[in-house]
């Protein structure tokens, strides 16, 4: 996969959250990819929020934004992907924190026809506060210190953090009605 990605992140009323995820999507390795915020019905802190972002960001962050009409997230991350301009789109919750090869990865195992589901680490809710206070950048820290957050009990599983020979095959599941 050459082209360009987009990754849509939907998040609502919790910018702090938004503010580590968006540091580690601006922190990959992969700069091909454009960054569009699906948010649905956030007050203004969060608009401004991402509008600091988009000033200093060095890829495109778009930010589709719906009235709050209550829980709407799939509208709004439909209504991202009617402007997106990728070939690829990648998936995200805007209290979600990548790693640097997360986009990488992603152009690797990309295939038509199929999709790639994704794994993640769930914080405890003391470290999620303390990360957010403290603006820890969780993107940037190796897996050591995950094992040592696992440990602690910080984190509730190490083990999606490791890349597997096999994780080609073992990640990829057919698209669903495809015939070959």
């Amino acid at each position: 996969m050459n082209g360009l990605i987009s990754v849509i992140v939907a998040t609502y009323n919790w910018p702090e959250a938004l503010d580590a995820c968006l540091a580690g999507l601006l922190a990959q390795s992969d700069s091909q990819f454009e960054i569009l915020v699906a948010d649905d019905g956030s007050q203004p802190e969060t608009a401004a929020r991402i509008a600091a972002w988009q000033a200093v960001a060095s890829r495109p962050i778009r930010h589709v934004w719906h009235e709050d009409r209550g829980f709407r997230a799939g509208t709004i991350r439909n209504r991202a992907v009617a402007v997106s301009r990728g070939d690829y789109l990648l998936f995200v919750d805007g209290d979600c924190v990548t790693l640097p090869d997360f986009v990488a990865r992603h152009r690797q195992l990309a295939e038509t026809g199929y999709f790639v589901p994704g794994n993640r680490c769930l914080l405890s809710q003391a470290y999620t506060q303390q990360v957010l206070r403290q603006g820890l950048p969780l993107h940037s820290r190796s897996k050591a210190y995950f094992l040592v957050q696992r440990l602690c009990g910080r984190i509730n599983r190490w083990l999606p953090l490791l890349y597997l020979p096999l994780t080609a095959c073992a990640t990829r599941a057919p698209n669903i009605g495809k015939t070959r």
